[in-house]
């Protein structure tokens, strides 16, 4: 993915088990999909953040 590049499709963002949560899901062209998790995960203490697919790291909002 190149810097300035434009997603090819966002979607409203799903859990593991289909149901739709709050935030997006941007797919580019060269396969990335990145997650915005609006709501975050308020179990494991983590507020609102990305996630790239297949990558277990969160890139948490400034």
């Amino acid at each position: 993915m190149k810097q300035g590049e434009q997603p090819i499709s966002v979607t409203q963002s799903v859990n593991r088990m289909e149901k739709t949560i709050p935030g997006r899901t941007y797919a580019f062209k060269n396969g990335t999909v990145i997650m915005e998790h609006r709501a975050g995960h308020l179990e494991y203490c983590i507020g609102p953040h990305f996630n790239i697919l297949g990558n277990k790291f969160h890139y948490l909002y400034p």
